[in-house]
C-alpha cells in the first residue's frame, strides 16, 4: 500500500481533511477535530471514514408495540 493512501481522510460531516500519523485498522474509531462527530474507518485503501453510529431511518423500522399477556 502506498505511503500516501493512508496519510489523508475526509470527514463526511464536515468535509474537513484529517491527517492521520499511522496507519489506521479497519473499524477504527476516530474523532473528528472539527466537528467532533465520531467515525469509523470503514476501507484502509484508500482510507474512507463513515459516521460510526447512524440515526436509524423512521421509515424503515417495523414497530410494533409490546402487548403483555396475563398468565393464568
Amino acid at each position: 500500500m502506498n505511503e500516501n493512501e493512508w496519510k489523508t481522510a475526509v470527514c463526511p460531516e464536515c468535509g474537513l481533511s484529517i491527517h492521520l500519523s499511522t496507519q489506521p485498522h479497519l473499524y477504527h474509531l476516530l474523532l473528528c477535530p472539527r466537528c467532533e462527530t465520531l467515525l469509523a474507518v470503514t476501507a484502509v485503501s484508500p482510507i474512507h471514514l463513515d459516521w460510526a453510529f447512524e440515526e436509524p431511518d423512521d421509515s424503515e423500522i417495523d414497530f410494533t408495540p409490546f402487548s403483555p399477556r396475563s398468565i393464568s
